[in-house]
């Protein structure tokens, strides 16, 4: 629940259930957590800015959709220090699915910003994305 109040009070917005939304995203970030063998951080104050994981020093968001195929999207606001690496999931708990992933230069570029229906953000299609090994090791 204070996820939830937290994510209205960051500007996460969607048409379906708050809670729903928090629970399929605390399932991503644990299922991308154990595939890595890293413990997730389950902190649920202020958290506008950043990442939900790190790995060996890279700093990874973990995006959740109920659409499949899906889209990866993070708001203007984002930066590429923010986070070096971005996952998608797709999570209809408790079943998630990694669908990929992609660099933050990748995604953070003026041609990628697009209106899905919450405003302009930035947003790759699940097509573009890449096998989460062929994107973090290498960095």
């Amino acid at each position: 629940m204070h996820r939830m109040l937290q994510n209205q009070l960051n500007g996460a917005t969607s048409k379906k259930n708050n809670l729903d939304i928090d629970i399929n995203g605390a399932a991503a970030e644990i299922i991308i957590a154990r595939y890595y063998n890293i413990y997730p951080d389950l902190f649920t104050g202020p958290h506008r800015r950043g990442h939900d994981l790190t790995l060996n020093g890279l700093k990874i968001d973990v995006k959740s959709t109920w659409y499949s195929p899906g889209y990866i999207m993070c708001g203007l606001h984002s930066e590429i220090q923010d986070a070096d690496v971005y996952i998608l999931v797709n999570s209809r708990f408790p079943v998630c699915i990694i669908k990929g992933a992609v660099r933050a230069a990748d995604l953070i570029q003026d041609q990628n910003i697009k209106d899905m229906g919450f405003g302009n953000n930035y947003i790759l299609e699940e097509t573009q994305l890449r096998p989460l090994d062929e994107v973090i090791h290498p960095l």
